[in-house]
């Protein structure tokens, strides 16, 4: 991937939406729309919150959707979107 975000930017692939944890626990749907998770695959130079490879959930209204290589991804700002590293 031949991708740089810059200043506080993330870039992550977003996981899709799951209906039920790996537990069997059917998640509500104001759970599914309010927010999303997914992996850091590149981090701004400013960055400082999270790196490349965490699992990270944020709102489904923050950042802009974006094609990478044929590949969806989001790009995000790292400082104050960004609601957990799970």
């Amino acid at each position: 991937m031949n991708f740089k975000p810059l200043n506080k930017r993330v870039l992550v692939k977003v996981d899709k939406e799951k209906k039920q944890t790996d537990a069997g626990i059917f998640l509500p749907e104001s759970v599914q729309k309010d927010f999303a998770t997914g992996v850091v695959v590149a981090v701004g130079d400013e960055a400082e919150l999270v790196k490349v490879g965490h699992k990270i959930m944020f709102a489904h209204s923050v950042g802009v959707d974006i094609e990478v290589d044929g590949s969806p991804y989001r790009l995000i700002p790292d400082e104050g979107y960004i609601d957990a590293i799970v």
